[in-house]
């Protein structure tokens, strides 16, 4: 019985796909600001020093501390950025 249920807890398929280049720029660049909080600067630095990637954290960035507040200032980057187009 565990079987089928296992086929739910996939990863979804847009997930597996590499992160385009202006995602992984605005990513670095809203957590490599000076105004980040230490939590998500820290990130910024391991990914800098390859102990983790923006596309590991882009996955499942509820797993890293910050990672969230993270995911949601980058939304909302992503957003401002249309708006202004």
């Amino acid at each position: 019985m565990l079987g089928p249920r296992r086929r739910h807890l996939r990863r979804p398929r847009g997930l597996a796909e590499p992160l385009g280049p202006e995602l992984g720029a605005l990513i670095n660049g809203v957590a490599g600001a000076e105004t980040a909080p230490v939590e998500i600067r820290t990130l910024h630095q391991r990914v800098h020093e390859g102990r983790t990637s923006w596309q590991a954290f882009w996955a499942v960035p509820q797993q890293e501390p910050g990672g969230l507040a993270l995911f949601w200032a980058v939304l909302a980057a992503q957003l401002s950025a249309a708006r202004t187009s």
